[in-house]
């Protein structure tokens, strides 16, 4: 009876725990951007409401996944340097002084990717196992999960 226990809190345990990321995280954009690439430190102003336009000129939302999504805390620790809680205290602050509001949140991957392929003002993050295979998006930055 008592190894049964033991199951039962192995599993749900194991049932809670967050899915791991394999692979890489991909930057994207719509494909009608001449930009080709983007530095992590610029990723990273977008990500934190530092600057809202790409070195063209072009203005950009960020656009982040829920709070759910593995995708999201990887990306920030890699991009932003902050962890889940640091990334909303960042942003409760310039909310709450009146100099930003964050990022626009979407449910998960595929979501982000159909609103990034119909609209150019915008840039996200997508596990690239979800890329799809035309040119819907541009890669602009891609994360080793491993690096991470």
């Amino acid at each position: 009876m008592r190894y049964c226990k033991l199951i039962i809190v192995i599993l749900v345990v194991f049932a809670n725990y967050p899915r791991v990321v394999a692979g890489e995280i991909a930057l994207i954009i719509h494909p009608s951007h001449k930009l080709e690439s983007i530095s992590i430190d610029l990723a990273s102003a977008i990500y934190l409401g530092k600057t809202k336009a790409l070195p063209d000129g072009t203005m950009v939302h960020p656009i982040d996944l829920s709070d759910d999504e593995p995708s999201r805390d990887l990306f920030h620790r890699y991009i932003t340097r902050k962890n889940k809680y640091k990334y909303k205290a960042h942003w409760y602050r310039l909310a709450f002084t009146g100099k930003g509001l964050p990022p626009e949140t979407v449910v998960d991957d595929d979501e982000m990717i159909e609103l990034i392929s119909s609209s150019k003002g915008y840039i996200g993050y997508v596990d690239a196992s979800a890329l799809p295979d035309d040119e819907s998006v541009k890669i602009l930055l891609t994360i080793p999960t491993k690096a991470i």
